[in-house]
């Protein structure tokens, strides 16, 4: 990780050059590693990297569908369907507390579905 730390500062150089303001990225995750998904070091990391962004004057931001599973995105609800409502909105204000402590500027979503999900009828 910090190998690559000087790549990063030349992507917000990049962007200040470029006259851009903001800089926003699609968090991942993946079965294999999905214990580092949300870990404390994912998160310490995150934050060195939104420091950095700031450093340069830019406002940073995390796509994080709400449950759009296409591919290897990081989402807000976590559990596999069917689950109560109530679950989902746990899980959403978990996740969004989880990015909020990373020190992201904002947060972008998609409120649907991909054609990799299919809802089992209740």
């Amino acid at each position: 990780f910090h190998s690559m730390l000087l790549k990063v500062e030349d992507l917000m150089e990049w962007l200040i050059a470029n006259k851009q303001n903001r800089l926003q990225f699609a968090l991942l995750t993946a079965d294999a590693w999905s214990y580092f998904s949300r870990s404390d070091t994912r998160r310490d990391r995150l934050r060195v990297i939104t420091t950095i962004a700031h450093d340069f004057g830019l406002a940073i931001g995390v796509d994080a569908p709400i449950m759009f599973r296409q591919q290897h995105s990081w989402t807000l609800i976590q559990s596999s369907f069917p689950i109560s409502v109530e679950q989902q909105h746990r899980e959403i204000r978990e996740s969004v507390d989880w990015l909020v402590s990373t020190g992201i500027d904002f947060l972008g979503t998609e409120s649907g579905s991909s054609e990799f999900f299919h809802l089992i009828k209740c």
